[in-house]
């Protein structure tokens, strides 16, 4: 009874190390793949909205002074490839 308790416990050990290499491969090939993404457009805002209390003293700046952000559409896929 122990030894098959012992194979099967090996068999599902190595069908594990099968399927987990299979998907890094598949991985790795979506990960080399390109991102594209388009600023629509650049905005000013004052520091206190993109930054919390903390950031603010890290970095020196006034609630009120004007940062500028990069605005990025959200109704749609950002990764999808240009047609330049």
């Amino acid at each position: 009874m122990k030894k098959i308790a012992f194979a099967l416990t090996a068999l599902g050990l190595v069908a594990g190390v099968a399927q987990a290499d299979s998907f890094r491969e598949t991985m790795d090939r979506h990960d080399n793949a390109p991102v594209f993404a388009t600023a629509d457009q650049t905005v000013e805002l004052p520091a206190s909205r993109v930054y919390g209390s903390k950031d603010l003293v890290n970095m020196n700046l006034s609630p009120n002074d004007k940062v500028t952000v990069t605005r990025f559409p959200s109704s749609g896929v950002i990764d999808a490839p240009s047609r330049d």
